[in-house]
């Protein structure tokens, strides 16, 4: 049975049947994880949510480190340029929060042979954060580029992912932080544990394995105080409820449990090993095809041009 998941997830330890402890008006901003697909994000979320998308047609590029101005595209006359479309292999990657733009309005270099884009969002960052949640007593500046090497190039001290795009740092403590981690909310919901708030905590303070993929928890992540469900920040706020990929016309969907009864063995369509059904993976009802979600093009990306 195809979707045998949507009633099992109430089934084992941590997926329990569970009541609503919350009320949807004490939580007017709350993030329902997963995130739709992979054009929501922490950023335009928090953005849209205080109303602060001011849109100007033109923008100074030098605040962004770059030395050309920045044009607003809103519509397909502004000139060709093709939107993100992993199906039609076509990139088009913001080089604040190296994720896709899939939609207009966004912002494009003024020269015509430079690819230099940001999603309106991205230009509208603060320029300092105080008392961030996981460095209390410090001030992060942003930075367009961060001063470890030539290609900015940092791993975030929250997520751990290596990244070369926008960043919020302490350069006294080499301390650095991607443009995502410095949003990452109090609490969110997630459909692998509905009806329960997810808090966040420093995972030095407990040291768990996380539902998802069955790894110790790194910095942070979050948790169910009533119940023994543990979620690492990547698996909670990097794994969008479906994707599209290249190798399947169809949409593939996050699943929290086996999508058939069967005893066969399960193997991932992209690195053709067997994997755990219990762990999250991604599958396509019409293909039968499934995937690890660390071989789905979904983790933030390094947006960089050689090999390393």
């Amino acid at each position: 049975m195809k979707d045998a998941f949507m009633s099992s997830v109430s089934m084992p330890a941590g997926y329990g049947k569970t009541y609503k402890n919350f009320k949807d008006d004490d939580h007017p901003n709350l993030i329902h994880c997963p995130l739709a697909d992979e054009n929501v994000n922490l950023l335009a979320h928090h953005f849209k949510n205080k109303g602060e998308l001011v849109i100007k047609r033109e923008i100074d590029g030098e605040m962004f480190c770059h030395p050309h101005p920045l044009i607003l595209y809103d519509t397909f006359l502004n000139g060709s340029v093709s939107l993100h479309d992993p199906m039609k292999k076509v990139e088009l990657l913001c080089d604040g929060c190296l994720r896709p733009i899939t939609s207009m309005p966004f912002y494009k270099c003024s020269e015509h042979d430079c690819d230099f884009v940001l999603h309106e969002w991205c230009t509208m960052l603060p320029s300092q954060i105080q008392d961030h949640h996981h460095s209390p007593g410090h001030t992060l500046v942003f930075m367009a580029k961060t001063p470890i090497d030539s290609l900015g190039l940092f791993k975030c001290q929250i997520c751990w992912l290596p990244c070369n795009g926008f960043a919020y740092g302490c350069m006294q403590c080499a301390y650095y932080v991607d443009i995502h981690c410095v949003f990452i909310p109090d609490v969110i919901t997630h459909d692998a544990h509905p009806n329960h708030l997810l808090s966040r905590f420093k995972a030095s303070s407990a040291y768990k394995d996380c539902k998802a993929c069955t790894e110790r928890i790194g910095e942070m992540g979050f948790y169910c105080p009533t119940c023994d469900f543990y979620l690492d920040l990547n698996c909670a706020l990097l794994l969008p409820r479906t994707i599209r990929h290249k190798f399947d016309k169809h949409p593939l969907t996050l699943r929290y449990y086996p999508a058939e009864n069967h005893g066969s063995e399960y193997f991932c369509e992209i690195c053709e090993d067997e994997f755990d059904p219990t762990d999250w993976f991604y599958h396509c009802n019409m293909c039968a095809y499934s995937m690890h979600t660390a071989c789905a093009p979904l983790k933030q990306q390094c947006k960089l041009y050689f090999v390393i």
